[in-house]
C-alpha cells in the first residue's frame, strides 16, 4: 500500500469518529425529553422570598399552563392525594424533591418539575427544572426574571411555555394552544393565592370550608372565571341549585379568552347545570 494511503487512514478514522459523535449528539438533542405517554408531577415551589403570597400560588399557575398542552400528561392532584394516602402521609404534605421522587417511583411517573422563586432587589427570579424521577438527572431547565411582583404571573407563564418546548412539544402546538396566564387565571397574585387555598381544601373533601376562599378570589378579581365555576359546582353539590346556577352563568359569561381546557370545563359545567 502506498505510504500516502497508509498515512490517510488515521485521518479518515478521526473524521469518521467526529461524524459519528456529531450524529450522536444531534440525535440526543433532537430526541424529546418526554413522550405523550409519560406523566409529569408538579412539586411545590420552593419560596425563598419570605412572602407567603407565593406559597401554593405558583404551582397552581404552572399547572394551568402545562395542562394547556396535549403533549404533557400532568399528574392530577387527586392522584397525588391517593398516593400520599398509600404512603401514609397527611394530605397537607409538602411535595418537595424527595417526596415527589418517591411518588413518581411508586407510580412509575417519568418526571417531575421543581419550581423555585427568589428575590433579587425589586425583581423576582423564577426557576423551573424538569427532573428524570427514576435516574435523578436534569431533563430541562428554564429561568426567567420578573421586573416587580406584579409581573410574576406573566413571567411564570413565559417560563412554562419555554419548558413545554424543551420537553418536546412543537412550537406550532405551543403557539396554537397557549393563553397568557393572566387571562387563563387572574392577574392578581392574591386572588390566585385564595383560589389555590380553596382548591387545596376542596381536594380533601372540605367543600363547604373552601367556599370562603373562592369568594375571596372573586372579591379580588371580579373576572376570575374559574373561581365562579368552582363555586357553581360546590353549591350544586350542597343542593343549593339556584345559587350554583348563578355562579355557573357568570363563569360562562367570562369564559372567552381562557385556555381551551378551562373554557371546556366551564362550558360543559354550564350545560350540565
Amino acid at each position: 500500500m502506498p505510504i500516502w494511503r497508509r498515512a490517510a487512514w488515521p485521518v479518515l478514522a478521526i473524521c469518521i469518529g467526529s461524524v459519528l459523535t456529531a450524529a450522536g449528539l444531534w440525535y440526543w438533542r433532537s430526541t424529546p425529553a418526554m413522550t405523550e405517554s409519560d406523566h409529569i408531577l408538579l412539586t411545590d415551589f420552593t419560596n425563598r422570598t419570605g412572602d407567603p403570597v407565593f406559597d401554593g400560588t405558583l404551582r397552581q399557575g404552572l399547572a394551568v399552563k402545562l395542562q394547556e398542552s396535549p403533549f404533557l400528561n400532568v399528574v392530577s392532584d387527586e392522584k397525588v392525594q391517593e398516593t400520599l394516602r398509600l404512603m401514609k402521609r397527611p394530605p397537607e404534605t409538602t411535595i418537595d424533591r424527595a417526596t415527589g421522587r418517591e411518588i413518581c417511583q411508586r407510580q412509575g411517573f417519568k418526571a417531575m418539575i421543581l419550581g423555585e422563586i427568589s428575590q433579587l432587589g425589586t425583581n423576582y427570579v423564577i426557576t423551573l427544572e424538569a427532573i428524570d424521577a427514576q435516574a435523578g438527572n436534569s431533563l430541562a431547565r428554564e429561568q426567567v426574571e420578573a421586573e416587580g411582583k406584579e409581573k410574576v404571573i406573566n413571567s411564570l407563564g413565559r417560563a412554562a411555555e419555554a419548558m413545554r418546548r424543551k420537553l418536546g412539544e412543537s412550537l406550532v402546538s405551543i403557539e396554537s394552544l397557549s393563553t397568557p396566564l393572566e387571562q387563563a387565571t387572574t392577574s392578581s397574585l392574591e386572588a390566585l393565592k385564595a383560589f389555590s387555598l380553596g382548591d387545596k381544601i376542596r381536594m380533601v373533601g372540605a367543600e363547604r370550608e373552601s367556599i370562603s376562599y373562592y369568594e375571596q378570589a372573586i372579591a379580588l378579581d371580579r373576572d376570575f372565571a374559574i373561581a365562579y365555576a368552582r363555586l357553581g359546582s360546590i353549591y350544586e353539590n350542597l343542593k343549593k341549585m339556584d345559587l350554583g346556577k348563578q355562579y355557573k352563568i357568570k363563569a360562562f359569561e367570562l369564559r372567552h379568552n381562557l385556555s381551551k381546557r378551562e373554557e371546556f370545563y366551564i362550558t360543559s359545567s354550564y350545560f350540565m347545570a
